[in-house]
């Protein structure tokens, strides 16, 4: 049977950073096979590696995100059987007022935005 890998890389490093040391960093290479080798055990069948699929959204105003952006490319990208999906991420709207249904740009309690 062959399995491919869907990571949403945020929900992944948000995750990881809750169980993990703050200095651990992951071993891309070995983290498809090990995955594959985890699901076969649970199944009780041989899987397959076919590929994986990260999803991955960026600010591209951000130097940090850049960064990441430039490893997602750069790195995790051309690993083998490996694609990566980047989004620029967009600023959210302003909440509607469920009455009036105008944007509230302050917050009526605090006087923020």
């Amino acid at each position: 049977m062959k399995a491919r890998i869907f990571i949403d890389f945020w929900n992944f490093q948000l995750t990881l950073n809750n169980v993990a040391p703050s200095n651990y960093r992951v071993d891309w290479k070995k983290l498809f096979p090990w995955l594959i080798n985890q699901a076969s055990e649970i199944l009780g069948s041989q899987l397959i590696y076919e590929g994986a699929n990260i999803y991955l959204s960026y600010d591209p105003g951000s130097k940090k995100d850049i960064k990441l952006r430039d490893f997602a490319v750069n790195i995790l990208d051309r690993l083998p059987g490996v694609q990566v999906t980047l989004k620029e991420r967009k600023a959210r709207n302003a909440p509607i007022c469920p009455v009036c249904h105008q944007s509230i740009k302050f917050c009526p309690h605090r006087n923020l935005l």
